[in-house]
């Protein structure tokens, strides 16, 4: 979990009272048992936040007193952290079994909507001329049924039935080559990782941009997945950064979805008297 949001104005009211190096240590811990989504003994505390002096080993010591609890295995555990650890858990999991599955699926259309101009939809029965006038029909009120696509059964219209929204719909559907929502991911990407003219969208970033498309995501879930990447200290420092990367394969693009949705992060209650927050830290709540 390369990722978490800390609150301020609650992070001061719990740990205003450390002084720097006690800081420094409890933010170390922090960082630490996120990134390694585990919790340390006494000993590997020390080593996760490099305290060497008898000064620092103090100040580890200090803040799991203060900020964690001693189990029986001799870990130091903070309960919020492992809540948000599971959670975050929980949610990479099922992530990943979409990705197996090929992806978020597509909606499947209402076969009961109606459009916004109250018409039913072309999917429905056209009345007959009974319907119409089950007296005596006409034949002008003999409403023509459109052409079958799936079947290509000839159609006594030239072409079809308006839609709901009132453009014409061709015979034949389109292909889905995706080339606006291409070249919109494309410049995001550029402007997110700030690439310069040079970059160019060739044909790997664009197959893997495209096949994710077809498996139902959307554009906004790509431009998403991007800004998880970006938040990655790892992958920025790495360069790990391209386009062929992130929309690899479904379960890639998962994961970085993931990145970009965080999860709130709180510790346990101190046990000494708290000290009030400025004023511009008041209007946030929670805990640490």
């Amino acid at each position: 979990m390369h990722y978490y949001e800390r609150n301020i104005g609650d992070y001061y009211r719990k740990a205003g009272r450390l002084n720097i190096l006690q800081h420094g240590v409890y933010n170390l811990l922090m960082d630490a048992c996120y990134d390694r989504e585990s919790f340390p003994t006494l000993e590997e505390a020390i080593e996760w936040v490099w305290a060497e002096s008898e000064e620092e080993i103090d100040a580890v010591k200090f803040v799991l007193k203060k900020f964690f609890k001693l189990n029986e295995d001799g870990v130091y555990v903070q309960t919020h952290i492992e809540e948000e650890l599971c959670r975050y858990r929980e949610y990479c999991a099922k992530q990943s079994e979409n990705g197996k599955k090929g992806g978020r699926p597509k909606k499947a259309p209402k076969s009961d909507e109606s459009g916004k101009n109250g018409f039913k939809n072309e999917s429905q029965e056209n009345p007959n001329e009974s319907e119409l006038n089950p007296e005596k029909p006409k034949e002008t009120q003999i409403k023509p049924k459109p052409s079958n696509h799936l079947t290509n059964e000839p159609s006594n219209q030239e072409n079809n039935i308006c839609p709901p929204n009132g453009e014409p719909m061709s015979a034949e559907k389109p292909k889905e080559n995706f080339k606006n929502e291409i070249q919109e991911v494309f410049e995001f990407w550029k402007v997110t990782f700030n690439k310069n003219n040079r970059t160019v969208l060739d044909n790997p970033r664009k197959s893997k941009i495209q096949a994710r498309l077809k498996e139902g995501y959307t554009v906004e879930d790509i431009k998403t997945a991007i800004v998880g990447c970006s938040k990655s200290q790892f992958h920025i420092e790495g360069n790990h950064t391209d386009l062929t990367l992130i929309c690899r394969d479904a379960t890639k693009l998962d994961h970085f979805l993931a990145m970009s949705n965080p999860a709130q992060v709180a510790t346990q209650p101190q046990t000494e008297d708290e000290q009030p927050a400025p004023t511009q830290y008041k209007v946030i709540e929670g805990r640490w």
